[in-house]
C-alpha cells in the first residue's frame, strides 16, 4: 500500500492482476468517453440473461470485483468511473463481506457508493438463463450499507458543475477512516463524518477531559483487576509517579476502561473484574464519562475487502488507487491499526510477559515467525532483535508460554512470551497441531479467541483452555518450517459480522511490537 492501477500495458481482453471478479466480468479495453489509453470495462450486458451455471449454484447477485484483504479497516479507494449506457450504475466499495459467496438474493455486506443506478434484485436470486431485473436508476449517487442498496445511508445529486452522468468520466473517492465514512465526486465532498462502525471512535480526549478523568479516578490497592489487558506501557520513577502516569495513559486512551501498575509497567485494560487478592501495586477503573462513540445505523462490517461494483450493463474504471488511512504518520498507509504491545522506542524485541495474540499474518507491527525446537517442541520467537537463535531455546530467548504468578502479566490463562528453558514453555505436537501446557498431560491447549465485532477491540489474545476433540478450529495450528508462521485452523483474527461468511485462512500466532 498504496496500490494503483491505470491498466496501461495490460493485454486487451485480460483482467488486471490482484482484482478478483466474483460476479460480472471486467476486462482491459481501449478507453472510451473521450479518453486515450486503456481502461477496465464491466462487460455483461443489461439486456441479456445471466450465464447458466451448474444447477446447484445457478444464482447470481450483481457485478463486483474485490481487492485487498479481509482485515482492512481504514482505507481510501478511488477511481475514474465511466457509465456508458443510460440506466447503468457503477461505483466503489469498502469493507465488503460475502454472505453466501456473492450469489443469490442475499446482498453482500459492506459500504457501497453507486453512481447512475443500483443493481436489480429479484426474490429468486437472479438465476442464470432468465432475463435479469431492471436496474434502479438514480438521479445522482447513493451510499448504501449493502450491495443491492436495500439499506440506504445517504443519497444526492452530482455536484454542481459536474458533467452529465452518462458518457463522461467522474472521479470518485470512498473512504472509511477510524469508523467514519467520507466521499467525493469530481473533487467535491458529497458526504463526510458518517459513522459506519459499531461504537465508532470519537475524537481523542482533550486535555481538560484527561484532567477531569484523573481527578475522579479512585485508586485501589491490595486488590487486582483481572483480565482485559490489551496494552502495556513501560514506567519509571517512584511508585506515586508511576500511578499518575498510568492514570493519564488510560484517561487518554478511548479504548481503556481500567488500568493496573505492576513491576514498572502500566497495563491498560478494556475489561476485567476486581478480585480480592494481591499482585498489582495499584489499579483503578476509569470513571464513567460521556458515551464512548456513536452507534451506527449503517450496519457496515468492521473490516473487509475493497471493490469495484456495478450493475449489469457497460461501465468502465480507470486510474484505480487503494490506500490505507489507519496511520496518518505512515507514508505507506496501513489499512488497519498497527498491532503493538505498548513498548516504547524502536526496539523490535518485546519484553518477557508480552501477550501472544492472533492477527492476520500481514498485519503491520507484528512478529509472526517462530522456530520449533526439535527436543521439546517449544516455539521460540524469531527476529526479536536478539541476534541468532539456537532453535532450542538458548539463553535470552523468548518462547510461547504461560506464566502462573498472579502478576497480571500472564494471569487468567493468558499466553505470553516467557524465557525459553524456564519450564513455562508450551509444546507443539506436530502429529495433531495442538500446543499443550507443560506438565499438563495434554489437558490444556493453546486456544484462539474470536475477535470481537466492536470497534477498537484490538487483536484477540490467545489463551489456554481445556483441550477439545480434534478437528478443532481454535486449537489446531499449522507450522511452516520455512517461514516460521504458525497458522490457526480457524478465522478468529478477523472480527465477526452478523450473517457473513468468515472463511479466512491467514491468521497467525503473533507478538505485537512497535
Amino acid at each position: 500500500m498504496p496500490f494503483s492501477e491505470d491498466f496501461e500495458g495490460r493485454t486487451v481482453g485480460s483482467e488486471a492482476p490482484f482484482f478478483g471478479d466474483q460476479e460480472g466480468k471486467w476486462e482491459t479495453v481501449p478507453a472510451s468517453g473521450g479518453r486515450t489509453g486503456l481502461a477496465s470495462q464491466q462487460q455483461l450486458p443489461a439486456s441479456n440473461p445471466w450465464p447458466i451455471l451448474e444447477p446447484q449454484c445457478n444464482q447470481h447477485s450483481q457485478p463486483i470485483s474485490i481487492i485487498g484483504d479481509l482485515f482492512f479497516e481504514s482505507t481510501r479507494v478511488s477511481a475514474d468511473v465511466l457509465i456508458e449506457e443510460d440506466g447503468v450504475g457503477a461505483g466503489l466499495a469498502l469493507r465488503v463481506r460475502n454472505v453466501i459467496f456473492f450469489r443469490g438474493p442475499a446482498p453482500a455486506a459492506g459500504l457501497y457508493l453507486y453512481l447512475g443506478a443500483t443493481p436489480a434484485q429479484t426474490a429468486n436470486g437472479n438465476p442464470g438463463g432468465k432475463s435479469p431485473g431492471e436496474n434502479k436508476k438514480l438521479a445522482g449517487w447513493a451510499l448504501c450499507a449493502d450491495s443491492y442498496c436495500l439499506k440506504s445511508v445517504k443519497n444526492g445529486s452530482l455536484p454542481a458543475g459536474a458533467p452529465p452522468m452518462v458518457h463522461h468520466w467522474h472521479a470518485v473517492v470512498l473512504e472509511v477512516t477510524h469508523g467514519f465514512a467520507s466521499g467525493k465526486i469530481d473533487n467535491v465532498t458529497i458526504f463526510e463524518g458518517i459513522p459506519v462502525s459499531q461504537q465508532s471512535q470519537p475524537p481523542p480526549p482533550s486535555g481538560s477531559d484527561v484532567a477531569h478523568c484523573v481527578a475522579n479516578t479512585t485508586v485501589i490497592t491490595g486488590k487486582v483487576i483481572a483480565g482485559g489487558d490489551y496494552k502495556q506501557v513501560p514506567l519509571t520513577g517512584p511508585i506515586p509517579a508511576q500511578i499518575e502516569a498510568c492514570e493519564k495513559a488510560c484517561c487518554s486512551d478511548i479504548v481503556c476502561t481500567a488500568w493496573a501498575v505492576v513491576y514498572n509497567k502500566c497495563w491498560l485494560k478494556n475489561g476485567g473484574d476486581l478480585e480480592d487478592r494481591a499482585g498489582e501495586t495499584a489499579c483503578a477503573f476509569k470513571p464513567k464519562g460521556p458515551a464512548a462513540g456513536t452507534t451506527s445505523a449503517a450496519e457496515v462490517p468492521p473490516s473487509g475487502w475493497a471493490g469495484i461494483v456495478s450493475t449489469l450493463g457497460l461501465s468502465s474504471v480507470d486510474n484505480f488507487e487503494l490506500r490505507g488511512t489507519a496511520d496518518a504518520a505512515s507514508s505507506g498507509g496501513a489499512a488497519a491499526p498497527r498491532c503493538n504491545a505498548g513498548i516504547g522506542g524502536s526496539s523490535t524485541r518485546p519484553p518477557e510477559g508480552t501477550f501472544v495474540t492472533s492477527t492476520p499474518c500481514d498485519l503491520p507491527g507484528t512478529l509472526v515467525s517462530w522456530a520449533l525446537s526439535k527436543t521439546n517442541g517449544a516455539l521460540q520467537l524469531r527476529n526479536a532483535g536478539n541476534g541468532q537463535h539456537s532453535h532450542d531455546g538458548g539463553s535470552g530467548e523468548l518462547c510461547i508460554g504461560v506464566k502462573t504468578e498472579a502478576s497480571g502479566v500472564g494471569g487468567g490463562g493468558n499466553v505470553s512470551v516467557v524465557a525459553c528453558g524456564s519450564g513455562q514453555e508450551l509444546a507443539y505436537k506436530e502429529a495433531t497441531g495442538q500446543i499443550i501446557t507443560p506438565g499438563g498431560g495434554g489437558q490444556n491447549c493453546l486456544t484462539a479467541v474470536q475477535k470481537s465485532q466492536a470497534y477498537g477491540a484490538g487483536p484477540p489474545q490467545i489463551v489456554v483452555a481445556a483441550c477439545q476433540a480434534i478437528p478443532s478450529e481454535s486449537q489446531q495450528f499449522q507450522y511452516n518450517p520455512d517461514t516460521g508462521a504458525l497458522r490457526q485452523k480457524g478465522s478468529q483474527c478477523i472480527a465477526t459480522f452478523d450473517g457473513g461468511v468468515l472463511n479466512y485462512r491467514d491468521c497467525c500466532v503473533a507478538v505485537c511490537v512497535y
